[in-house]
């Protein structure tokens, strides 16, 4: 059975502390960037497997004010040994993803998994690579890539 989107908890997080990237008592994903009022964490998450990555995200907004992102924008692909790229979209069954508020000082965190973009192939990933530039508004252009097996880092 195939695992659904695992949380989206942007809105029921928690307050955050400006630059401290920790949200419950636990650190961001190691790769971070800023966008806006957003702090951001993106990593790979311990339910990851080679042919279905889930990656973490995690967001704390420094302001007082509402920020907005949407994870459904985040591009992401897959690495193959072959050096193949192979374009993954998230899996989003209930059509959770979206456009949504992190409120003032809060933080929130977002496991999401994804697939092949094509049906029917699961290519063995070594890479996992996603751009936040379309999901983040005034993060300029922003990639990560990491090893998807490597999770428990976030």
């Amino acid at each position: 059975m195939r695992r659904t989107v695992l949380a989206l908890v942007l809105a029921a997080g928690c307050s955050y502390s400006p630059g401290s990237h920790r949200f419950i008592g636990s650190d961001f994903p190691a790769a971070r960037t800023r966008a806006g009022c957003l702090d951001v964490g993106v990593g790979p998450h311990e339910a990851s497997r080679d042919d279905a990555p889930v990656v973490t995200y995690a967001l704390g907004n420094r302001c007082d004010r509402e920020a907005f992102a949407d994870l459904h924008a985040v591009r992401a692909w897959g690495i193959t040994a072959d050096g193949v790229e192979v374009p993954l979209v998230a899996r989003d069954p209930r059509r959770e993803l979206g456009r949504r508020e992190v409120a003032a000082s809060w933080a929130g965190r977002a496991a999401i998994e994804y697939m092949p973009a094509q049906r029917g192939i699961r290519p063995l990933l070594l890479t996992v690579c996603v751009d936040l530039t379309a999901a983040l508004p005034g993060v300029g252009t922003r990639r990560f890539c990491f090893d998807p097996r490597a999770g428990g880092a976030s």
